[in-house]
């Protein structure tokens, strides 16, 4: 839905000190508004086309404009968290508030709302915070997947330390992965792993 938005509006290094401090203060008024000015300059220079009116949980409308005539929308954000969620990690947060209904746009006019992010993608390319947060999210995710020797035991163990019972779902007795070789649709699964021993063993 917002892929264009994934590679440009993530700019995680830039909010990382918000997101946790977001965590752990989210009552605090002063801190709340801090916050949102921040965030609202962000999306203020995401937009030049078309205007914007955002209302976060019950506070007022802010109303963002761009330089150029287009679509209006209003969006309505459930809470101050959703607010975050869409600046750090907007290719998941908006579909997902939209379909749980966090996020909802008035008279439900997806189109605009869609036209208007539209509108606004080759801008927004081209802007120095776009190209820093794409910077920042490629450096976080390179440390983010480095795969330490602790964090593999942990993705393992997460994984395959489960109960046998799950994997008598769908694994034969021998436990393995690879797909069997079935003759007919009457083959179990414990057949068609046998064949393909067979097979694999008849090539040797």
């Amino acid at each position: 839905m917002t892929i264009f938005l994934q590679k440009n509006i993530g700019l995680n290094l830039l909010f990382c000190f918000t997101h946790y401090s977001l965590i752990a203060g989210l009552n605090n008024k002063m801190w709340c508004a801090m916050l949102t000015r921040i965030g609202l300059f962000i999306f203020e220079q995401f937009l030049r086309v078309g205007c914007l009116h955002m209302v976060i949980a019950n506070g007022p409308a802010h109303s963002l404009k761009g330089d150029l005539a287009g679509p209006d929308v209003t969006i309505h954000l459930q809470n101050y968290r959703l607010f975050w969620r869409i600046l750090v990690k907007p290719d998941l947060a908006i579909g997902e508030a939209y379909m749980d209904g966090s996020l909802t746009i008035a008279n439900d006019d997806l189109e605009q709302f869609m036209a208007l992010l539209m509108a606004n993608n080759s801008h927004w390319q081209k802007h120095w915070l776009a190209r820093m947060g794409l910077f920042a999210g490629t450096y976080l995710a390179f440390w983010n997947f480095f795969n330490l020797p602790g964090r593999a035991k942990r993705n393992v163990a997460h994984h395959y330390d489960l109960k046998d019972s799950l994997f008598d779902q769908f694994l034969d007795p021998r436990r393995q992965y690879s797909c069997g070789y079935f003759h007919s649709a009457s083959d179990t699964l414990a057949d068609a792993q046998i064949t393909k021993l067979a097979r694999l063993g008849a090539k040797l």
